[in-house]
C-alpha cells in the first residue's frame, strides 16, 4: 500500500545515480592532476630555456642579454648561488631552502612546494658563476635573469635585473 507523500527510489535508479557521482569525482581528479603536470612542465620549460641561453652564452667570446622565463603561479622567487653563502638579505628564503634543498644545487624555487613534490624545486646549472646567493622576484608568473660573459672570462655570470 503507497501512502501519499511517500517516494520509492527502485535499486536500479540508486545505483546509477551512485555510478555519476562516482564518474563526476574521477573526472575531477584526472583534470585536477593534468592541470598539475602543467606546472611541473613549466618548471622544466623555465630549466632548459635557462640552460640554453647560458650555453649560448659560455660559447659565444662575448655575451649580454637577460633570460626571461615563465613560472607556474605559487613561486615567488628563484633563488641563485650557494646556500652555505651566509646572506642578510635573504635569511628567511636560506632558511626555507636548507630543510629540504641539496647544497650542491645552484637555482632553488621558493616557495619549493610548488615544484612537483620538491623534485624539481632545485636544480644545477653549469658553466656559471654566482656571486653570493641571490633571489629574483617573480611578477605575473615571469622572472628575468641577466647574463654577461666577457671575453676574459671562461663561465657566464648572472646577475639579477
Amino acid at each position: 500500500m503507497i501512502k501519499k507523500g511517500q517516494f520509492q527510489l527502485s535499486f536500479s535508479m540508486i545505483f546509477s545515480i551512485l555510478v555519476i557521482v562516482a564518474i563526476l569525482a574521477v573526472s575531477f581528479y584526472v583534470i585536477r592532476f593534468f592541470l598539475s603536470l602543467d606546472a611541473c612542465g613549466d618548471i622544466g620549460f623555465y630549466y632548459r630555456g635557462l640552460d640554453d641561453e647560458i650555453e649560448k652564452a659560455w660559447k659565444s667570446q662575448i655575451y649580454s642579454g637577460e633570460y626571461e622565463g615563465s613560472l607556474p603561479s605559487g613561486i615567488e622567487k628563484v633563488c641563485f648561488g650557494n646556500l652555505n653563502y651566509d646572506s642578510a638579505g635573504y635569511s628567511e628564503e636560506m632558511t626555507y631552502l636548507h630543510s629540504y634543498a641539496d647544497e650542491n644545487k645552484n637555482v632553488f624555487l621558493y616557495p619549493g612546494a610548488v615544484g612537483c613534490d620538491i623534485q624539481l624545486a632545485e636544480y644545477t646549472i653549469e658553466h656559471v658563476e654566482i656571486e653570493g646567493f641571490w633571489c629574483a622576484d617573480v611578477s605575473k608568473g615571469k622572472v628575468s635573469v641577466k647574463l654577461l660573459k666577457e671575453s676574459g672570462d671562461a663561465l657566464v655570470k648572472l646577475s639579477s635585473s
